[in-house]
């Protein structure tokens, strides 16, 4: 149960009780008991619902103000003198106190009403049950056969327990439906997360789609932050497929982004764009030489041996810069088209090299020093 939800149902017992109060006070008043005993009782129930203000425990307030509650039910049938209609207060304080979804009042209840009704029936039945229904004058009017006794306990105990665990048994079925409830949601919100993952990633290297880097740029744009694109394209990746199979192929895609992703800084985001093409968005180091060295980084650890299952496989990256400014009205289309532009001219200019463009100034083509 939520602070917010036991909070909404402790007001509830708390405004119970003190409508209580009024009332036994006017039942006392119109009963047989003496206005002493009325306004003793009254005050014993008053105090036990303050004292539940005084403590800080949760469970201990939701103990009290039950005790308190209970205590007033019982309090209206003995200031009542015992009429039979008075008993239902207590069927009310058990269904009143049972929104603290506690066991402890509510079994509490059960064995107080008969230890309550038996004892009091024996030595003051007058304050239990109404002495002037049919079949129960005695001796001196104060007797109350066994038989008639034991029947009239029974019968409360029983009525107060069958309400008992009828909300005993709606706590439990409440509980097993939240579960299953809790369940569905749980898993309509991974199959949610799954499906935008598989939206949003590709399936055989792990990293951000075309879709994602995307979206990332656009929020780059917006922001107004200035950063950086490379786009890669692998060399002589077509022959690896042709020579040692698709398996193979994928193997390798899969090296590219690990190695990838250890070139990069936390900020920077890589991205399989399709079939051997990849992208990196560069976020924070947007400076020429930052942007060169990571280039050089991605360049001499792609150029190294790659050791698939075939055997070594060796191909190399031609690579493109793209610099969007924050002051420049761009789409991430843009800022694609920038990097894409300059990638080809790089893989024209010769393996393992890449060409910086920034904005729509002529693309500089800049050689890296080999490995």
């Amino acid at each position: 149960m939520t602070d917010e939800s036991w909070h909404a149902r402790h007001r509830i017992v708390r405004l119970t009780l003190w409508v209580s109060v009024p009332v036994l006070l006017i039942t006392g008043l119109r009963g047989p008991r003496p206005l002493t005993e009325t306004l003793v009782i009254t005050g014993l129930v008053a105090l036990v619902g303050l004292s539940a203000r005084l403590v800080r425990s949760r469970e201990l307030k939701a103990e009290l103000a039950s005790v308190a509650v209970i205590g007033a039910s019982f309090a209206g049938v003995e200031l009542s003198g015992g009429q039979i209609h008075a008993h239902l207060f207590i069927l009310s304080a058990v269904a009143v106190v049972a929104l603290y979804q506690r066991w402890g009042p509510l079994l509490g209840t059960i064995a107080a009403v008969g230890v309550h009704h038996f004892v009091f029936s024996l030595l003051a039945p007058e304050r239990v049950f109404n002495l002037s229904m049919g079949g129960m004058h005695g001796v001196g009017g104060q007797h109350i056969p066994t038989g008639l006794l034991l029947v009239m306990v029974l019968t409360h105990v029983v009525a107060i327990a069958v309400e008992v665990f009828a909300i005993l048994a709606f706590w439990r079925f409440n509980e097993q439906l939240s579960d299953r409830l809790q369940d569905t949601v749980d898993q309509l919100r991974l199959r949610e997360e799954e499906l935008h993952y598989q939206a949003t990633h590709d399936s055989l290297t792990g990293l951000p789609n075309r879709a994602r880097f995307g979206d990332e740029v656009m929020d780059q744009l917006q922001q107004g932050r200035p950063f950086a694109v490379l786009m890669l394209d692998l060399d002589d990746f077509k022959p690896v497929n042709d020579r040692h199979g698709h398996h193979a192929g994928d193997q390798l895609l899969i090296a590219v982004a690990e190695r990838l992703i250890g070139c990069l800084g936390g900020s920077d985001l890589p991205a399989r764009l399709g079939g051997d093409e990849f992208a990196v968005l560069v976020r924070e180091r947007t400076d020429l030489h930052s942007i060169q060295h990571v280039a050089d980084r991605i360049i001499a650890a792609i150029h190294e041996p790659f050791h698939l299952q075939e055997g070594d496989v060796a191909v190399s990256v031609s690579m493109s810069i793209g610099i969007a400014q924050a002051d420049e009205t761009l789409t991430a289309a843009d800022v694609l088209r920038r990097a894409d532009s300059a990638m080809y001219l790089a893989k024209r200019a010769g393996k393992g090299q890449w060409v910086l463009r920034d904005g729509e100034q002529p693309p500089v083509e800049v050689h890296p020093t080999r490995p």
